[in-house]
């Protein structure tokens, strides 16, 4: 509408002109103003096009009224807009059918619904390949880099590789566990590259930008955060339980507790409990040194506290 009324208030000045023109003997006859442009939906600047008369506007108007039915096809499924509409709801199916596979028991074989996700993913791998195939590199190394080069192309070629790898353990029954899990990782991917569709919004999109730049101005900060987290977690690991031998959960334990601390959980009942060796002489709270533990916490708590609202203030 808002286009309509901005070409008819262009053809009404025309007119006016035109008619000022003819009263001094100086308009010559044109049919298009290259130099009047408007903007389209797309954000395209074309040139405004004026004709003398509607003769010549129904004769363009019937040219393509009598476009074949099947050329009408091809225009409408070929556009930018419909492409794209395209992909959303086959990925919004493929989201949804890999959300029903991975939410429910794994059978022995595989169902109908995983072939067909195997099926879409084998389709963007080559759509990929073809797009590596028609690049104008001669040199396979300087395709490669090119391609690789956005992140999406990287991150697809990954989300694509761990899900083949994940269908191909699934069919062994040995390692039909692990390929589960490594489906259930994988679609957390493809879920997060939604993304992709959505950038293009003009409501969620800015967010979304203004989003990954402050993840990206953030990571010294959490950088600085893991640093002090870490100095906690040890000192507190290994003066509450000194007898421990080295496993992967002692690993874990200097990060998760620590970690949760600093949004709120504190776990109260493990700050300074009461010793009583003769239930438990291997306590926490009877170790040599436990007293230093509550004021590592207190300093660490105040450190990570001071850093959030440096976060904050960026």
């Amino acid at each position: 509408i808002y286009q309509s009324i901005f070409y008819r208030f262009l053809c009404l000045l025309r007119d006016r002109c035109q008619k000022s023109f003819k009263r001094y003997g100086c308009w010559k006859k044109i049919k298009t103003i290259e130099t009047l442009k408007y903007t389209n939906s797309i954000g395209d600047t074309q040139p405004c096009v004026f004709y003398e008369n509607s003769r010549e506007q129904n004769t363009l108007m019937n040219n393509n009224a009598d476009l074949p039915i099947m050329k009408k096809i091809y225009e409408f499924y070929n556009a930018p807009v419909t492409k794209f509409f395209q992909d959303l709801i086959f990925f919004l199916l493929f989201l949804g059918l890999f959300t029903y596979t991975v939410l429910i028991r794994t059978p022995a074989k595989p169902s109908v619904v995983e072939w067909l996700l195997m099926c879409y993913l084998s389709t963007m791998a080559l759509d990929q390949i073809r797009e590596i195939l028609t690049m104008n590199a001669t040199a396979w190394k300087i395709r490669l880099s090119v391609y690789f080069n956005d992140y999406l192309h990287l991150y697809d070629t990954l989300g694509i590789l761990i899900f083949a790898l994940a269908f191909g353990l699934r069919l062994t029954f040995e390692w039909r566990v692990i390929g589960r899990l490594l489906l259930c990782i994988n679609l957390s991917y493809w879920y997060l590259r939604m993304f992709h569709f959505l950038v293009v919004s003009k409501e969620v999109g800015p967010y979304i930008h203004i989003a990954a730049r402050n993840i990206i101005d953030l990571l010294r900060l959490i950088v600085i955060v893991i640093i002090v987290l870490m100095s906690f977690g040890v000192s507190r690991q290994a003066i509450k339980y000194p007898d421990e031998s080295f496993t992967w959960h002692l690993v874990k334990e200097i990060f998760l507790e620590p970690y949760f601390m600093i949004y709120g959980e504190v776990y109260a009942d493990k700050i300074d409990p009461p010793c009583n060796r003769t239930e438990n002489p291997f306590n926490p709270s009877c170790m040599p040194g436990h007293w230093i533990t509550p004021i590592t916490m207190t300093v660490f708590l105040l450190v990570c506290n001071i850093l959030l609202l440096s976060m904050l203030m960026v």
